[in-house]
């Protein structure tokens, strides 16, 4: 079942925490041009357009899962893939731990929603 998050969605609420996410941690840097779900791969296609480039970047997340510490959830990625060779190498350092966790804290309402669909 695949759920594209572009355009008219029946999840608005993870399509705006997503945006908004995305917004906080790059948004001097460029933007979040789309958003596509594939939920019975347990897969998220994303591309970016960045300030000073001339195409998209494509990232590619996967393997991820649901995961509550300390009363706290998380989403827990699992493999990345993008267009860019050295963004992939990066993204695999950053899921080993190499720059602290790797989990992305998520609210109560986004994880419920999460856990219903994955």
């Amino acid at each position: 079942m695949a759920i594209n998050l572009s355009g008219l969605s029946p999840l608005p609420r993870i399509k705006t925490w997503v945006q908004d996410t995305v917004d906080k941690k790059i948004g001097d840097y460029g933007k979040l041009t789309d958003i596509h779900l594939d939920v019975k791969q347990r897969i998220v296609n994303l591309e970016f357009l960045m300030h000073g480039e001339d195409s998209v970047i494509k990232v590619q997340l996967s393997d991820f899962k649901l995961l509550q510490v300390q009363g706290l959830d998380y989403l827990q990625i699992g493999l990345i893939q993008t267009s860019r060779q050295w963004m992939t190498l990066l993204g695999q350092d950053y899921l080993a731990g190499k720059f602290g966790t790797p989990n992305i804290l998520i609210n109560k309402n986004i994880a419920f929603i999460l856990n219903i669909i994955i």
